[in-house]
């Protein structure tokens, strides 16, 4: 109950305000916490920001296969920023899927085009399996010149 004063008493259930300064710390100029909370979360958006233009992939459909036993060479066309480029293969008994998986890199790069070679070995000559551009099967690309028949 509340004294005389109209403080509570101890053990009344209410938080007298040096408590509340021990449970709630301060910044700055007697901001919360909230902006060390606001700040952590900008920094966590701006690094995924960051990832996301730095290290995504994405398929890119591509011209001309050559094959030679087990091992497959593939030819696109790349942009003259792309950090790198890596040729994901499924095999089944029918087919084998190929995908060109490019990583971009500035995003202010022109539209010129730059022919590049991608190669990986497959677990068993193609023979008579079809060979699929795996970037093609998706919507986004179907049209694509590289992608007509």
């Amino acid at each position: 109950m509340p004294s005389a004063g109209g403080q509570a008493a101890a053990g009344s259930g209410s938080i007298s305000a040096v408590a509340q300064r021990a449970w709630f710390p301060t910044v700055g100029r007697g901001r919360p916490w909230l902006v060390v909370v606001v700040a952590a979360t900008l920094a966590l958006v701006v690094a995924a920001l960051t990832w996301w233009a730095l290290f995504r992939s994405e398929p890119t459909p591509w011209g001309e296969v050559e094959v030679d036993g087990n091992r497959v060479s593939v030819r696109y066309v790349g942009g003259e920023c792309d950090r790198s480029a890596r040729l994901d293969v499924e095999e089944t008994d029918t087919e084998v899927v190929l995908t060109v998986q490019v990583k971009r890199g500035s995003l202010s790069c022109s539209d010129v085009g730059v022919p590049r070679t991608v190669r990986a070995r497959l677990e068993a000559p193609v023979g008579d399996r079809e060979v699929v551009d795996g970037a093609c099967r998706l919507e986004k690309y179907a049209s694509y010149l590289a992608c007509s028949d």
